[in-house]
């Protein structure tokens, strides 16, 4: 549902840091000591490429 707005998507030169890690993960404010989830970016991809879209990771 997230990634039904592209055909393609493609990664170049990420860091692992930045599938795992959610940006408000980092902003201590918003989550104060509490438990952090969001959900799994990569299993949210590989269920998008099952579903018939399309992936291309590049590296340098």
């Amino acid at each position: 549902e997230r990634l039904q707005w592209a055909d393609v998507i493609v990664f170049g030169d990420v860091e692992t840091k930045c599938l795992m890690l959610h940006p408000h993960f980092f902003d201590r404010e918003k989550w104060k000591g509490g438990y952090v989830t969001f959900p799994d970016r990569l299993e949210l991809l590989r269920d998008w490429v099952g579903d018939g879209g399309h992936f291309h990771m590049m590296g340098g």
